[in-house]
C-alpha cells in the first residue's frame, strides 16, 4: 500500500491527458480579490513541477522541500533582469537618490545592464553572467566605471533578495 504524504510534503500524480507526471506543493498564501463581491480573501500559492517519470518529479519535489527547509526556496517568477531593474529604479531609488545620481543609475541600467543581461530571467542570473559583463566592459570602459556598474547591479540584487525574488546574489 502506498504511503500517504504528510502536510507540507506535496503530492504527485499522473496527468493522463498530457501523459506526464506532476508534483505539486503549497508554498504559501496570496491575497486575491473576489471579482463578484470585491472582498479580499486568501488563496493557496502552489508550485507545480513536471517530468516524464514519477522518479523525476519525486526528485524535483524533494529538492523544493529541502530548499524550503533551508530557507532558500524562491518561487518561480517570470520577471526578467530588465523588468526588475526598471521596477527597482522607480520604486526603490527614485525618491532615495538625488536626481543626478538617479539619472546616472538610469544610464548604467539602460546602456550597460539591460543590453547584456536584461533578457535573462532574474532567478537565472548567475555570477558568471556578471563576470562576463565586467570583463567585456573592462575592454572599453575604465575600471572605475565598471565598479560603478557593479555597485548598481549589486544594490538591485540585494533588494531582490529582500523581496524574495532570488535566493542569493553574487
Amino acid at each position: 500500500m502506498a504511503k500517504r504524504r504528510g502536510n507540507q510534503e506535496g503530492s504527485i500524480y499522473h496527468d493522463k491527458k498530457r501523459n506526464i507526471w506532476v508534483a505539486e506543493i503549497m508554498t504559501g498564501w496570496k491575497q486575491v480579490v473576489d471579482p463578484e463581491t470585491g472582498e479580499i480573501r486568501q488563496k493557496r500559492k502552489r508550485v507545480k513541477l513536471y517530468g516524464k517519470t514519477r522518479q523525476e518529479v519525486r526528485d524535483k519535489l524533494a529538492e523544493v522541500v529541502n530548499q524550503r527547509a533551508q530557507g532558500v526556496f524562491v518561487e518561480p517568477s517570470k520577471i526578467t533582469v530588465a523588468d526588475w531593474l526598471d521596477r527597482w529604479l522607480q520604486d526603490y531609488k527614485k525618491m532615495e537618490l538625488r536626481p543626478t545620481t538617479w539619472e546616472s543609475y538610469f544610464v548604467i541600467v539602460k546602456n550597460h545592464l539591460k543590453p547584456e543581461v536584461g533578457k535573462l530571467p532574474l532567478r537565472d542570473l548567475r555570477p558568471e553572467h556578471l563576470q562576463r559583463l565586467y570583463n567585456e566592459k573592462l575592454k572599453t570602459l575604465s575600471p572605475r566605471r565598471v565598479r560603478y556598474i557593479h555597485t548598481v547591479i549589486h544594490q538591485a540584487l540585494k533588494q531582490a533578495v529582500k523581496n524574495g525574488l532570488v535566493a542569493r546574489f553574487c
